[in-house]
């Protein structure tokens, strides 16, 4: 009796022993679980952060591109109009000289002052120097940038790359290939038309007409106010200004005329041409028929293609 009391006490001993340890396998266990679900929800808490904080930076870097964007094509555009009326020639290739000035800094291998802090170097720098406060590398590969006109009074700078960026914790990784436009209003930009046609001496800078009607019955009020303040409008048949910029006279859908003010020219002692006041026609060599207007200077004439464009058909006219 003494040794069976014995061996069931041992037994239910044992089976203590192995409950116990069981449980104690049990709590290792949930605790291991535990902490790798934590350890992932912590790494996976992080890497949301750093997605969240890569996200706005990237966000505020596209929106300060077109900024950035602008002022390089808006000194660039300053300097061929300098550089042209100082060498009295018309830019030969508008884009070439664009990608010299934002790549190089340079016109004809020339520096130009006017582009530090505007180039495209200086654009990364800047860049990188905002991404490394968020611990940050950014990269700008393949850039490209060219000039056009999609529309009568603005200049279309178009900016195109593939933006890479990456947390310093290699946690996050972004890429994107975009293109960044601005717009450069051409509002009192010096017309090259005029500058090149008259030797430096007569400037004319653009501003658009606020007149729709030129003529209203027999009043030529708007008329006169449009050719006095050197007033320019839209239209199809004349040349853009990037076109005058280089030195063209082809039509653009984008294309844009004054009248000239022939006392304007006179008055520096430039000699006058009996021909329509039409800026792009008139500093050509072209020689349409012309007509002049009952109730307009007698030095106002005009082509017979641009009656309708101002409203003057139906005034007494008379052409040669």
């Amino acid at each position: 009796m003494v040794n069976g009391d014995t061996n069931k006490k041992m037994g239910i001993k044992n089976r203590k022993g192995i409950f116990f340890t069981l449980i104690v396998i049990a709590a290792i266990s949930l605790f291991l679980i535990s902490y790798t679900f934590y350890s992932n929800y912590g790494e996976r808490g992080k890497t949301h952060d750093r997605i969240n904080t890569l996200n706005t930076f990237i966000f505020s870097i596209e929106e300060n591109l077109e900024r950035q964007i602008f002022i390089s094509g808006f000194r660039s555009l300053f300097v061929m109009q300098t550089e042209s009326i100082e060498q009295g020639a018309y830019i030969q290739n508008a884009t070439y000289s664009l990608n010299e000035l934002f790549f190089n800094g340079s016109y004809n291998n020339v520096e130009q002052p006017i582009m530090i802090g505007a180039t495209f170097s200086d654009i990364q720098d800047e860049i990188q120097q905002k991404a490394n406060k968020v611990n940050a590398y950014i990269t700008l590969n393949n850039p490209s940038i060219s000039l056009t006109q999609s529309d009568p009074w603005n200049i279309d700078i178009i900016f195109n790359v593939n933006l890479d960026a990456q947390d310093q914790g290699r946690l996050v990784t972004w890429n994107k290939t975009q293109s960044y436009i601005s717009k450069i209003p051409i509002k009192d930009f010096e017309d090259p038309l005029y500058l090149l046609s008259t030797g430096g001496t007569v400037t004319n800078r653009i501003e658009k007409t606020p007149f729709a009607n030129f003529s209203n019955g027999s009043s030529l009020t708007n008329l006169n106010s449009h050719i006095t303040n050197r007033y320019y409008k839209s239209n199809s048949q004349a040349p853009s200004y990037l076109n005058r910029l280089q030195g063209s006279n082809a039509a653009s859908e984008f294309g844009i005329e004054s009248l000239i003010h022939i006392p304007q020219l006179s008055n520096q002692g430039i000699n006058i041409q009996d021909k329509t006041v039409v800026d792009y026609i008139y500093f050509s060599i072209s020689t349409p028929i012309s007509c002049r207007i009952t109730g307009m200077p007698s030095w106002f004439k005009i082509d017979q293609a641009h009656l309708t464009d101002y409203q003057l058909n139906g005034l007494e006219h008379s052409c040669n």
